[in-house]
């Protein structure tokens, strides 16, 4: 069995590193894709798939194929003679319409990006649809519908169905395999500390919106109540008035260190670097250091409990076994007008993928300033039973076993294609 991997920018070798190990512990070929149209500057510049760039793998060598963008990627799989192929991404047109190449082609949910793969333009194109479980095959079905791409139970749908297989989260097999003492020791971090992650609010990757420009932004807070009183943007006004921005919020999470004994680690991206007062109050300020694993599992090795914003990292704490906390602004004032299925993936509601008791909590920006400072690490503790239901519902299993049941339908489905 020969096995591709499409590598369009180097994190994603932190969900996809753990599949190609498999494959390679398996005795199988891996050809991964460097896709070398990618920017090499701005936001995203930093993660261009350079082929050095590449991870160390445990159990053999990849090799490491350049192409010149999602036109020339048929022909780069068919040269490479690949069985098949796995990408975070649906196949590009080209490969879709013509079926242009000879390898099966196996999509791989990306958290909650996985609707893509569905749409009609991308279904045809995918042999396999690897999910994280059952739930998100429902989910992406349901957003289908409710934007008129297919009725329920449907020949898209039937279509759908058949290719989808429940493989789990590949991304946290690896999380066994790292040491937390050594964690620990590499990065200065006293043996017993409790240990805080903390993502900051995310103002280079998220929407520029009024109110992350006049009200969570830091900057000065007369210049912020002078433009919204003379531009009448009284809502945006009055919450500036109660100073909730930034600043305040990154305070609290300090203070919630303080009270608690516990090291500040503030995880950060070069995309999203973190602020100038916020450096001043961490123990521990570090961007991504690697890719397999990634960092953020290795912050996640030793953290109590991890706080962010409606941050996808929601799924790799959770499937961790770490307690989150998401601090939560109003949908419409952080990322602008967003649809009804949008909503329910950033929901407070129990049971919904950022609320879970037990599991991980949401908390208003409000509430997280006041409250935050009078919590304790014992409000962050894991329910194993909850833990359990969040993961059956959301992930799947937490076996670390993900990569060898996406590697076996993999297998099947070229088996059955000869």
């Amino acid at each position: 069995m020969k096995l591709g991997v499409v590598i369009e920018r180097t994190n994603y070798y932190r969900l996809l590193a753990p599949v190609v190990d498999s494959a390679l512990a398996r005795g199988w070929q891996v050809v991964c894709f460097h896709d070398y149209t990618q920017p090499r500057t701005g936001m995203k510049g930093y993660e261009f798939p350079a082929i050095e760039a590449a991870p160390l793998f445990g159990n053999g060598v990849p090799r490491l194929v350049i192409y010149e963008g999602a036109a020339n990627l048929a022909a780069a799989i068919d040269a490479a003679e690949v069985d098949a192929v796995v990408s975070l991404m649906p196949p590009p047109a080209t490969i879709e319409a013509k079926r242009a190449c000879s390898a099966k082609w196996i999509s791989l949910q990306y958290a909650g990006e996985l609707v893509a793969h569905m749409y009609p333009s991308s279904a045809c194109g995918i042999d396999l649809l690897g999910l994280y479980s059952d739930w998100w095959l429902e989910f992406g079905l349901t957003v289908l519908r409710a934007q008129g791409h297919s009725t329920s139970n449907d020949e898209r749908e039937r279509a759908i169905r058949q290719k989808a297989v429940v493989v789990g989260f590949p991304e946290v097999d690896q999380f066994g395999t790292i040491d937390p003492a050594d964690v620990r020791r590499r990065w200065g971090i006293p043996p017993g500390k409790p240990v805080v992650a903390f993502l900051p609010y995310p103002f280079g990757s998220n929407p520029r919106t009024p109110w992350s420009r006049w009200v969570y932004s830091p900057r000065n807070s007369a210049l912020k109540r002078m433009y919204l009183r003379f531009s009448r943007q009284e809502r945006l006004a009055s919450l500036s008035a109660r100073r909730w921005d930034d600043r305040a919020v990154s305070r609290a999470v300090r203070s919630f260190c303080d009270a608690n004994g516990a090291h500040l680690l503030v995880k950060g991206r070069l995309k999203d670097p973190v602020p100038p007062y916020l450096l001043r109050m961490a123990d521990l300020t570090l961007n991504d250091r690697g890719h397999y694993p990634p960092t953020i599992l290795e912050v996640l090795a030793i953290a109590e409990v991890c706080v962010h914003f409606y941050s996808g990292t929601v799924f790799e704490a959770s499937a961790c076994g770490v307690p989150s906390l998401s601090i939560c602004p109003a949908l419409d004032d952080m990322v602008g007008p967003v649809s009804a299925w949008y909503r329910s993936i950033y929901s407070r509601e129990e049971g919904s993928l950022f609320q879970f008791r037990g599991v991980t909590a949401t908390i208003g920006i409000g509430e997280a300033i006041e409250a935050l400072p009078r919590m304790s690490l014992a409000d962050f503790v894991a329910d194993p039973v909850a833990h359990k239901a969040y993961v059956r519902k959301f992930l799947g299993f937490d076996d670390a076993r993900s990569s060898v049941r996406l590697l076996d339908a993999a297998e099947r489905l070229v088996a059955n294609s000869r």
